[in-house]
């Protein structure tokens, strides 16, 4: 999605012709009424290339059904859906894309879904948060799936309103495997208050968002981790978010990422081509069902980049960073060499090239060294890659992009949050930092 915190006309990208769904099962169960939490919420982010302009008189949710006992299913898909904000007009066609293949006995499809008042009057221009059950229903101008709850006016920038979503989702619609779809604006691992963009998940209308290194996203993550164990699949259908701080913040929290190293426009993940494969998921891995996520973006929906990190494989690539770091900062000669190696890696990204830099890319670069030892250590960072990096979907004109960014730029105004925000781990346990305040000038006084 696009993730400049400003009100843009968001133009939709050429679509592809889509066949049609295979029907499928439409289970509704209903959460205990006695034991559901009402003030819980979640959102996420994405956009299609479904047509956004509905009838603007009718609202088409389904009121709740009866309740019924939990049944364990092998997935339970989660979409957190933040809408309050420029992106309102993007829920319809992912809301309808997500019915093309519905919830079946071996999958929920829950969404937590919120709008903001202004910016669409479809669907009857409610503006509160829901959550719906997501069932088949091959009507593109309709939403017809069960209203489990309204929950009122939320801010889905909150990390507790996305913990709530998660614990009440994995209480009511439990499952063996869940993966988290995050759909909103992003910019990778910002803070709060600082240029580029801070946020995953902001909230125009409370102001709230959830930041990387501060913590934000991992504090939401942390009650649904300590209740069950890693989410299998953390899949962001935003903007910039697959960056080794990012992943390496989800060590022990997710066992994969799915994301963009570059922009994202306004189709993003393909959730019904997800869903189609999901509901073969007793026959597919969970990073076959990541890898899913990731071509329906990269591949269907022909977006620029998008990859698949095996998060159990980032500690070695993290260690294989902080032996550059730590040997190029014990090394004058080395650091003038490192940096015009890091002079010559690209970044991935038309409007931020001097923040992010494509880690593949620099690797590449150090790998051509005349340094011999930074020549290796720049093979040993490729080596990391190809194993952390299962599945990537890059092309033109990022093609040669290997599936994560690194965060490179020297201005301290960024660099302090980077170095010393709570929630950042990559500083906190590799040199990288370091070797960035170094060729900086070092800290201000």
């Amino acid at each position: 999605m696009l993730r400049l915190p400003i009100i843009v006309s968001l133009g939709i990208l050429g679509g592809c012709p889509e066949p049609e769904p295979d029907p499928l099962q439409d289970p509704v169960p209903q959460p205990n009424p006695d034991t559901s939490d009402p003030d819980g919420n979640t959102g996420e982010d994405t956009a299609d290339d479904h047509d956004t302009g509905m009838d603007t008189g009718t609202d088409t949710g389904k009121d709740t059904g009866e309740p019924s006992e939990p049944q364990m299913a092998d997935w339970t898909l989660l979409v957190f859906m933040n809408g309050d904000n420029d992106l309102e007009s993007a829920i319809w066609g992912d809301l309808n894309e997500l019915e093309a293949a519905g919830s079946s006995e071996n999958i929920h499809v829950i969404v937590q879904v919120d709008r903001h008042e202004g910016f669409w009057s479809g669907d009857g221009d409610w503006t509160e948060a829901r959550r719906y059950y997501i069932t088949h229903d091959t009507d593109n101008n309709s939403v017809q799936s069960t209203l489990l709850e309204d929950l009122g006016e939320v801010d889905m920038g909150d990390p507790e309103v996305l913990s709530d979503f998660l614990l009440w989702a994995h209480e009511h619609y439990p499952a063996e495997r869940m993966a988290l779809s995050m759909w909103n604006h992003g910019d990778g691992w910002s803070v709060e208050g600082e240029t580029p963009p801070p946020f995953i998940s902001w909230d125009m209308t409370d102001n709230g968002w959830m930041s990387i290194a501060a913590g934000q996203f991992n504090e939401a993550l942390d009650p649904i981790v300590a209740l069950r164990g890693p989410i299998e699949i953390v899949g962001f259908d935003a903007c910039n978010m697959a960056s080794w701080e990012v992943a390496h913040s989800l060590r022990g929290r997710a066992e994969y990422m799915v994301g963009s190293e570059t922009t994202v426009g306004m189709d993003g993940f393909h959730y019904r081509e997800i869903l189609n494969a999901m509901h073969d998921a007793p026959k597919l891995s969970t990073a076959e069902v990541a890898d899913r996520f990731a071509w329906s973006a990269g591949d269907f929906n022909a977006e620029w980049t998008f990859s698949v990190t095996d998060i159990g494989q980032i500690d070695a690539l993290s260690t294989a960073i902080d032996s550059l770091a730590g040997d190029v900062l014990n090394d004058p000669l080395m650091l003038s060499a490192f940096v015009e190696s890091h002079a010559d890696a690209r970044g991935v990204d038309y409007s931020w090239q001097d923040y992010y830099l494509d880690l593949g890319d620099l690797a590449r670069a150090l790998s051509e060294s005349d340094t011999t030892s930074l020549a290796n250590h720049g093979r040993t960072i490729q080596e990391a890659m190809t194993q952390a990096i299962p599945y990537n979907y890059a092309r033109e004109p990022y093609a040669w992009a290997a599936g994560l960014t690194i965060y490179s730029d020297l201005d301290w105004e960024y660099l302090r949050d980077y170095a010393d925000g709570s929630g950042a781990t990559w500083s906190q346990e590799t040199g990288w930092d370091d070797l960035l305040i170094e060729m900086a000038g070092g800290r201000p006084n």
